[in-house]
């Protein structure tokens, strides 16, 4: 598997980055079949302005997309890796 994670997030931390390429793993595919980009905006929550970011993953293959959100509070790795296993990603 690659060590370069094609990716234009911000937000997505190092845990996350490595608990993606660990689901890939899992399922035989390797990181550099798939693109993440992201889409942030900020809203004040109890005082915090936390950012939101909806996160598009793409199969460069086919083009097969699935927008996660992620952020403080999300699942997108348990939810992706749901999608890998339920064949989303062919």
């Amino acid at each position: 598997m690659s060590d370069f994670l094609p990716v234009h997030v911000s937000n997505v931390s190092q845990s996350e980055r490595e608990d993606f390429a660990h689901a890939l793993a899992k399922y035989r595919r390797n990181t550099d079949e798939f693109e993440l980009h992201e889409e942030t905006s900020k809203r004040l929550h109890n005082g915090i302005d936390p950012s939101v970011s909806k996160l598009t993953v793409t199969l460069r293959k086919t083009g097969i997309e699935k927008i996660y959100d992620a952020g403080i509070a999300t699942a997108w790795i348990e939810e992706f890796d749901r999608d890998l296993a339920g064949g989303l990603f062919k």
